[in-house]
């Protein structure tokens, strides 16, 4: 099981949401919890449709601060137990599984005054949770060991390990390989945090595909027209096999010089956004670019989906 948390600071702002669609996009949570949604359920709604949830349990924000959401796909049976201005917490079931969780989503104030309240109140809210929540320990973090920082410059800057996993003893029994990944800070001040109960430890091979944008390239037409031109000795059949293999090469090695995938393209933004921000620069005019072309990448990639997808190839024919 894969979850996400994330205080995304407002789902408003359209590299947010981007990112959020590329994050449920790349690693297919089945639980994702967002705190500082600051909209209403109806526009969150929305939201997390395009992301592919149709299950939802939302807080609104008080006014324009705060605001909660945990959804969840139909892989797994989530019974709300409670929730309020600062947390949900729910009962987790994978479905075909006999076995049960909490979960708690929590989004703790800067106050400490306030966050003492906060706190008396998780502990009181059921004997149930109670039970659960005994003996939490944090289970750690791969990656940068900062989920926060305020974007400032030189010594006003300040970053800070606020977001984490913590977990029952018993459920640390129950999923002993459970690793959380910090993933890359786009659309937020704090990074996604992923959590996967089984890691998995291998990858496929991927398949070729060409793709539809490619056709308007020159370089592919230029990469296609050769290759067909090439003279192969043998039956027809052999020789068309061998073009459509050394077409494919090609195209392969023409898609990671040009970076044609924009998915490739998103990768190597995230990527010079984070080394930027661990060298401690957040502002100015080349972060304002990388996270323009970051935005335009994610529209691009969201367009060829659209190309893609069934509704599409059903309207207009193979």
């Amino acid at each position: 099981m894969r979850t996400i948390v994330w205080n995304c600071r407002g789902l408003g702002r359209p590299l947010t949401i981007h990112t959020l669609k590329g994050i449920c996009k790349s690693h297919s949570p089945e639980i994702v919890f967002i705190s500082e949604t600051k909209n209403q359920s109806r526009q969150v709604e929305a939201k997390l449709r395009v992301c592919g949830y149709e299950n939802w349990h939302i807080v609104n924000p008080a006014g324009v601060t705060g605001g909660l959401v945990l959804a969840w796909k139909d892989s797994i049976s989530v019974q709300i137990i409670s929730s309020g201005e600062f947390f949900v917490a729910a009962e987790i079931k994978e479905v075909g599984s006999s076995e049960v969780w909490a979960f708690i989503g929590v989004h703790l104030s800067c106050s400490e005054q306030i966050r003492s309240l906060q706190f008396e109140e998780l502990t009181t809210m059921s004997q149930y949770l109670k039970k659960k929540c005994n003996e939490l320990v944090d289970i750690g973090m791969v990656g940068h060991p900062f989920t926060w920082t305020n974007r400032r410059q030189g010594e006003d800057l300040v970053k800070e390990r606020l977001d984490r996993y913590l977990v029952g003893m018993e459920w640390k029994l129950k999923f002993p390989n459970a690793v959380v990944h910090r993933l890359t800070e786009s659309g937020s001040d704090h990074a996604p945090l992923l959590m996967e109960t089984k890691p998995q430890s291998w990858h496929s091979k991927r398949r070729f595909k060409y793709q539809e944008r490619w056709c308007g390239e020159e370089d592919v037409k230029r990469i296609v027209s050769e290759v067909w031109r090439m003279e192969v000795v043998g039956s027809a059949m052999f020789s068309l096999a061998q073009k459509s293999k050394a077409c494919r090469h090609r195209l392969v090695q023409w898609q990671k010089t040009h970076k044609a995938n924009s998915q490739k393209e998103i990768e190597d933004l995230q990527a010079k956004l984070e080394e930027l921000r661990v060298a401690g620069i957040n502002r100015g005019e080349e972060v304002t670019s990388l996270e323009k072309k970051l935005e335009l990448a994610y529209l691009k990639e969201e367009s060829y989906w659209r190309e893609k997808s069934r509704v599409k190839w059903l309207k207009e024919g193979d």
